[in-house]
């Protein structure tokens, strides 16, 4: 009878013990995860935008230790290291030009575990347009736009054309002329000297004609459009990246720019790119843009309610020109008109050549 008792203590404790390794080793197997938010939105791929001198805190959920760094002196982070759930402060002081940076958040050990987002900053905006045309819109049509809210994440499928993405095969045709000016019975675009070399316009009534860069982020990086179509009709672009004296260089060589010349509806414009025509689209869904030699159908402007512009084509063909957060280059591209989309981005060139 002894025996027995001592063989089934034993086996009680054998059992235990490999209860205990067994749950000993099922925390040791627990991946490490990172996840960023700010008041509970995921930031991951998108961006935090900034009008003026400005803090915003970033909440960290991870089970490992974290770093995080940025690009550029003047995005102020603190505390730049943390473990577990924990937080980030980022901070930006009044800016003259317009400007853009990257920051990384990653898990010490793992820097491959990272996920990325942009600081963008707007300076001053540029004074209302006084162009009959363009009247400034009502309120209803003009929403406040949050300055700390961040952008859509990069969860966006809709509209996808099967070729989309990294494997598309057209090339860049030939880039436009960066020199070319706006047509002569255009408006000139300010001599605004305490604005740099450009701005970011984000508001209706901050349109007018002249010459742009247009583009938009993808997952933190920013794109402009080149001219030029892919052999799935999108838009060929380019990779740009903000300097610290708030120049914009691409990062390979690249030429981004349009002209934006009035149409008859309030908030309307052409697209002109120097070398192809107007931008246009023939149908609705993705990978439908063209260029036309003759202005045919504009674009009809409205904010978006996370910074930047929804564009939707005028006529019959209820299509929006939007940027991809799925694609890996060529990310212009169009989609149908209730599909839901990431804001064009506005550059306007303050000085002309």
């Amino acid at each position: 009878m002894n025996k027995l008792l001592m063989r089934v203590a034993n086996l009680l404790l054998l059992a235990m013990l490999s209860l205990v390794v067994a749950c000993s080793s099922s925390s040791d197997d627990v991946p490490p995860m990172l996840s960023i938010s700010v008041d509970g939105v995921e930031l991951a791929g998108s961006a935090l935008n900034f009008d003026d001198a400005a803090s915003v805190k970033v909440d960290v959920n991870s089970n490992s230790q974290w770093r995080v760094r940025c690009n550029a002196a003047w995005v102020k982070l603190g505390p730049v290291e943390g473990s577990g759930k924990g937080a980030f402060m980022v901070s930006v002081e009044d800016a003259a030009v317009s400007r853009s940076a990257v920051v990384v958040v990653s898990l010490v050990g793992n820097e491959h575990i990272r996920h990325t987002f942009d600081v963008i900053q707007r300076a001053a905006p540029l004074e209302p347009d006084n162009n009959p045309n363009h009247p400034t819109p009502p309120a209803e049509d003009n929403p406040e736009h949050s300055p700390n809210t961040p952008t859509e994440g990069d969860d966006d499928t809709s509209g996808d054309d099967p070729n989309d993405g990294s494997d598309d095969d057209g090339g860049n045709t030939t880039p436009p002329d960066d020199t070319t000016p706006p047509d002569d019975d255009g408006d000139t675009p300010p001599d605004n000297d305490g604005q740099g070399d450009f701005s970011l316009i984000d508001e209706l009534h901050e349109l007018s004609e002249g010459r742009y860069h247009i583009g938009g982020y993808q997952k933190g990086v920013l794109h402009l459009a080149t001219g030029g179509l892919t052999s799935v009709n999108h838009c060929n672009t380019a990779i740009f990246e903000f300097g610290e004296d708030g120049t914009l260089a691409p990062t390979e060589s690249a030429a981004a720019e349009i002209v934006l010349e009035v149409a008859e509806e309030s908030n309307g414009y052409y697209i002109r790119f120097a070398d192809d025509g107007y931008l246009t689209a023939k149908a609705s869904g993705a990978g439908k843009l063209q260029f036309s030699a003759e202005k045919s159908d504009y674009w009809h402007f409205s904010t978006h309610e996370d910074g930047g512009f929804v564009l939707r084509q005028s006529g019959d063909i209820d299509v929006k020109l939007i940027i991809s957060q799925n694609a890996q280059s060529d990310v212009l591209r169009s989609i149908a008109g209730d599909e839901d989309a990431n804001a064009v981005i506005l550059l306007k060139i303050n000085h002309p050549e």
